[in-house]
């Protein structure tokens, strides 16, 4: 776990269930902050904590001041590694924060080990996205995703696996025995069955739809294409 945890929200009882779950679960220090959407402040917050983890509530800050707040961690915290907090984010949300460089993403009414385990993927710089956003995406992706993977070769369908297990071009070239350009490829050809533009959305939208990626690979392989 981390050494310290900055937490910036304007809900008191918020930041204080987080304080004591974190105290049940962890030694890390955690420092809350109560904010008025004043993105420069915030920005002195975490050049005077240096924290490992910085945690925001998506639902009581602006998001024009989370934007700024994370541009300035990418320009100037390079290493800290952010979590937001919602009740509900739309996914095109989800896809702005993680390329900005976000990997947790966390529901308001998480459970304590839930919230560990996020702090923790997050740490490892592993995406986390828990399962209670997930269930509130459109549920319309499920055909969409099922439609996606019946055009997909037996080795994309390898590929796609060890990508929704977090491994990278590199990991997985050395478990199929190809070369990383050859995964590169393969990659390429699974974000464009998936109608996806840039292989670093594929990942997140693998990522975040690994539950029914894994359900619906379970009962549709032989349907899948023969390379």
């Amino acid at each position: 776990m981390p050494d310290k945890i900055l937490f910036f929200d304007n809900c008191h009882m918020i930041k204080i269930g987080f304080q004591q779950i974190l105290k049940n679960y962890s030694a890390a220090q955690f420092i809350t902050v109560l904010w008025n959407n004043i993105d420069d402040r915030m920005n002195e917050a975490i050049d005077y904590h240096k924290p490992d983890i910085l945690i925001i509530n998506f639902d009581t800050i602006q998001k024009g001041v989370i934007d700024k707040v994370i541009d300035y961690i990418k320009n100037n915290h390079k290493k800290l590694k952010t979590i937001l907090l919602s009740n509900f984010m739309p996914e095109f949300i989800l896809d702005v924060f993680f390329f900005k460089g976000v990997l947790g993403f966390l529901h308001i009414n998480s459970k304590g080990i839930d919230i560990v385990n996020c702090i923790k993927r997050v740490q490892n710089k592993q995406v986390y996205i828990s399962s209670e956003l997930e269930k509130k995406k459109d549920q319309n992706v499920n055909g969409f995703i099922k439609r996606s993977l019946s055009i997909l070769t037996k080795k994309e369908v390898e590929v796609t696996e060890l990508i929704i297990k977090g491994k990278t071009s590199k990991e997985i070239a050395l478990i199929l025995n190809n070369s990383p350009r050859t995964i590169e490829t393969h990659r390429k050809n699974i974000a464009e069955k998936f109608d996806i533009l840039g292989q670093g959305k594929l990942t997140f939208f693998l990522v975040g739809n690994r539950k029914i990626i894994s359900e619906l690979l379970k009962t549709s392989k032989e349907n899948i294409e023969n390379e």
